[in-house]
């Protein structure tokens, strides 16, 4: 008897864990250090100076994968002026959710160049980047929470603008979305850890 209300318990509590546990993260572009490498540029380190002949800020270290793609790759490991439009594409989730968009960028000089812009599914999030003052060659992670409205549709368009003539290079975007346990998901899983607590303690005796 002791044997299997040890069993059922413990059923229970890996149910709750597993229930609370669903997670996906996109990625676009890898964290590479902008295709210099992590020995290189770590994160939120300055890149190196570019050989380049003619702009030596401007660089590009696309592989042939980020050259060829179209999921928004394409954009990462170089420094161009140009604006960057993707979209993430992926299931909703049944349940709900809490989601945190994150990139790494580098070259944003808004009292040089201007304003960048940053939006969301045309959500405006550009007070993330319109203040940033990074240098030349400076890079900085940036991270925040996107609401689950905006995930709804299992799209999320993402939509940047540097500033006039500002040559901005990214690392990579990730998105990463987490559900949220039910309320009942968190009951059963509190009933399993009493349960595992009483027959810990009925073993001892």
């Amino acid at each position: 008897m002791k044997k299997f209300l040890m069993l059922t318990v413990t059923a229970i509590f890996l149910f709750g864990l597993t229930s609370s546990a669903d997670a996906l993260l996109l990625m676009v572009g890898d964290n590479d250090g902008y295709g210099y490498g992590h020995a290189v540029v770590a994160d939120g380190a300055n890149l190196p100076t570019s050989s380049d002949p003619v702009n030596n800020w401007v660089f590009d270290n696309r592989s042939a994968a980020e050259l060829a793609a179209t999921d928004g790759s394409q954009f990462t490991d170089y420094e161009p002026y140009a604006p960057r439009n993707f979209t993430f594409n992926f299931t909703p989730f049944s349940a709900s959710t809490v989601a945190t968009f994150e990139f790494d960028v580098s070259g944003i000089q808004t009292a040089s160049w201007g304003v960048s812009s940053l939006k969301l599914d045309g959500v405006d999030f550009s007070s993330y980047v319109s203040t940033l003052e990074q240098g030349t060659f400076g890079s900085d992670v940036i991270s925040f929470s996107v609401s689950s409205a905006l995930l709804a549709d299992g799209q999320l368009a993402v939509n940047f603008v540097g500033g006039n003539n500002d040559h901005i290079a990214f690392d990579y975007f990730s998105l990463n979305i987490e559900a949220v346990p039910e309320p009942s998901t968190l009951l059963l899983l509190g009933s399993g850890l009493v349960g595992l607590g009483y027959v810990r303690r009925r073993f001892k005796r």
